[in-house]
């Protein structure tokens, strides 16, 4: 895991808090890429890494094109002094492009996910990409970017801290859910 920290413009205002993850499926980009855009399996997903009033939409616009809306609740639990500022649970709206798909199994492609995040009622706002490739053994490649950014100034830092933690490391749960289902699913492939 990479991170880069915050820097300061010229004009006074903070750049957005950045920070970056690898991770190597062992299965085709095809494999890896259909079980995301599966509603049943991302809401199932969601509320097995303990979201809650979990709501996913998938909406394909072309052969190229798939948008995603989550709407979540997820458990925060910041440190007292910005409690008040986060509260214990936050509704969270994420709007996902996902680019590329007519690509999939074509040599050298590549399938990008634009996110954004909203935590409704909050100061902070989250956004990220994806980028999915496979490699020349045929298994996918993921490097991702998650970007926080929070309007009240003198939390702005320890809230974008925790925030965009909490988001690499749900990320990284959702990249261990989907190899555990795709690990199940081969095995079952194998012994069936």
């Amino acid at each position: 895991m990479q991170a880069r920290l915050k820097t300061w413009r010229n004009d006074g205002q903070a750049r957005p808090l950045k920070k970056s993850l690898q991770h190597h499926f062992a299965y085709p980009l095809a494999d890896v890429v259909n079980l995301f855009l599966d509603a049943d399996i991302l809401c199932q997903m969601m509320v097995d890494l303990g979201n809650r009033d979990v709501s996913v939409t998938v909406e394909p616009k072309d052969d190229d094109r798939v948008d995603i809306a989550i709407i979540r609740t997820v458990s925060a639990d910041p440190p007292a002094l910005i409690r008040a500022i986060t509260g214990d649970w936050v509704e969270v709206h994420q709007q996902e492009r996902w680019t590329g798909l007519a690509g999939a199994g074509e040599p050298d492609a590549a399938i990008s996910v634009r996110m954004m995040m909203d935590p409704i009622g909050k100061p902070a706002r989250g956004s990220g990409t994806l980028r999915f490739t496979e490699d020349a053994a045929g298994e996918t490649r993921c490097a991702a970017t998650v970007e926080v950014t929070c309007s009240v100034p003198l939390a702005a830092t320890l809230v974008e801290r925790m925030i965009v933690s909490d988001s690499i490391e749900l990320l990284s749960q959702q990249f261990g859910y989907v190899d555990r289902l795709l690990a199940e699913r081969s095995s079952a492939a194998r012994t069936g």
